[in-house]
Formats: C-alpha cells, structure tokens, sequence
C-alpha cells in the first residue's frame, strides 16, 4: 500500500525480526501485538493517507504530542496499533536510518535491526532474544547486504558516538 501511494515505510522491531530470523531460536521470538514501522518526516501526509486507506485512526494526542518524530494510529476495529518513527529511531540513542531505507524493500537493514537492540540501555528478556536470533540466523561481514550484518557500518557508528560504543560492549558485559 505504501509503495502505492509513494510512501517509504519499512518495518522495524519485532515483526522485522521475524521476517528476517528463520533459524532455531527464532520459535522462541515472541506474539507482537503492535506494529512498528520507520519513515521519513517529509513524506507525513502520505503516511497518514497509507493508514486511512488500511482502516487506522490517527491517535490525535499522541500525534499532537510527538508528531515531528513519532506518529500513531490505531486500527479501527482490532483496536491493535502502529507507530511509526520518524526519519531518526530515537531511544537509548539516536540512529538515523535515513540514507539506509533502500537497502531493504520490507526492513529497516538487518545491521540496524541489531542495532536497536543492542543500543537498549536496560533491556528485558525479549530483547536478549531477539539479539539471539539476529545473531544466529545472520552472517557477518564488511558491507551491507539482506542478510549480512555489516561489522564496518557498526564499528563507524560506535567510532562517531562513544555512548552508543559504551551501551553496546556494557551489554555483552552482563
């Protein structure tokens, strides 16, 4: 629907997960009973035409709220939700996944899948999981590629912002 309407949205967190992650562990991945979805600021209006069209309300307050970086909408008869992160996924830290859109037609790239993970501060169980299965089911390597996860990309964000380093090598330090 959105490629239809010429909006750029691509799946992130746990259903992304799923779409890539087909290996042992990945039976263990939990029900995800919201969807989270990037795309880019400057195609706003679009987006909200993308939902109408599939049966979501927009969650006026909390668009009003957060609207410049986060959008909301609810789907009119499950009730069940989508937000939507704009231009910068921002949590733990900040990542920009502006430029990196093309490089998957259905996710966010599965380096920076992984990178949401890993940039939680203080994870849970299901975070811990989905790093598991990211890990288990990828091959590492030096570019960027559907299933690969790109090491220089990686250690180039954590060279430009030491927190997002600290963050990273404190998770695997327990």
């Amino acid at each position: 629907m959105a490629e239809d309407c010429s909006v750029t949205l691509r799946l992130i967190g746990g259903l992304a997960i799923r779409s890539h992650c087909h290996g042992q562990h990945s039976a263990h991945l939990h029900e995800y009973h919201d969807i989270d979805v990037f795309g880019l600021g400057k195609e706003h209006k679009g987006i909200h035409s993308v939902f109408q069209k599939l049966g979501y309300s927009p969650n006026k307050e909390y668009n009003f709220l957060y609207g410049d970086t986060r959008l909301q909408f609810i789907h009119e008869k499950s009730a069940k939700n989508v937000d939507v992160f704009l231009d910068k996924f921002r949590m733990g830290h900040t990542l920009d996944f502006r430029q990196r859109l093309r490089l998957d037609d259905l996710t966010i790239p599965i380096s920076d899948l992984l990178l949401t993970k890993l940039q939680v501060v203080k994870f849970e169980e299901k975070d811990a999981k989905d790093i598991v299965v990211i890990v288990e089911d990828h091959e590492l390597g030096h570019k960027d590629g559907r299933e690969t996860l790109n090491l220089d990309y990686t250690a180039e964000l954590c060279s430009r912002d030491w927190g997002l380093y600290k963050t990273i090598s404190s998770t695997w330090k327990g």
